[in-house]
């Protein structure tokens, strides 16, 4: 474990990390022999736990990621302390985020898919970029720390089958 992932060579061990907002990633190798869980978060995938991840599992080709549920672009509005956090550790980030006025909007899943591409990983899928969820958005199905402060947790799990 570091920091905000979760990883295993072992079977029926279960990664699992807890999101409200966050974007929740899992990845395994083709070979089915590692997974990980990470909560990527506007700080953690600023300060490189995807990175960070895929060199501790050292599985660095054939890696699958899917992204979950997580708030939308639409609806992530931050400042420009968060938006100078990302271009100072990652000057390619500029492309997760959109302007307007003083503010900016990040979208961490785009985010997460620049840092996972540069880490060699092409199989990249999941509800937020297939089917556009935002916890935000949707009161129904999901929770969010944004919408509602006082909050559950959605629970994102991965593991190897016997």
């Amino acid at each position: 474990m570091i920091g905000d992932s979760v990883f295993t060579q072992e079977k029926n061990v279960i990664c699992a990390v807890r999101t409200a907002d966050c974007l929740p990633i899992l990845i395994a190798n083709k070979s089915a022999t590692v997974v990980a869980a990470i909560h990527a978060g506007w700080r953690s995938i600023g300060l490189g736990i995807i990175e960070k991840t895929i060199k501790k599992i050292k599985a660095n080709s054939d890696l699958y990621a899917w992204l979950g549920p997580s708030i939308s672009v639409q609806n992530f509005e931050v400042g420009e302390d968060v938006y100078n956090f990302y271009i100072n550790h990652d000057p390619e980030l500029f492309l997760a985020f959109e302007t307007f006025g003083e503010k900016y909007k990040l979208s961490l899943p785009l985010a997460a898919i620049i840092k996972l591409r540069r880490c060699g990983v092409k199989n990249i899928s999941g509800s937020t970029i297939d089917q556009n969820f935002c916890t935000y958005d949707d009161q129904k199905n999901f929770f969010s720390y944004r919408r509602d402060k006082n909050t559950g947790r959605m629970a994102t799990m991965i593991w190897i089958n016997n």
